[in-house]
């Protein structure tokens, strides 16, 4: 029973975490996006 409960903490632990990190990450992406579609419209004129 030890290691189930065990298991179940983890996944319980590292599910939240995962998904905080998606979020920052598809953050992180789309700003890098938002600033190299800026600086393409720059160079344009």
């Amino acid at each position: 029973m030890a290691v189930p409960s065990t298991m179940t903490v983890l996944v319980t632990a590292v599910a939240p975490a995962g998904a905080a990190g998606q979020a920052i990450g598809a953050g992180t992406v789309t700003a890098a996006g938002a600033r190299h579609a800026a600086a393409l419209r720059a160079r344009r004129r």
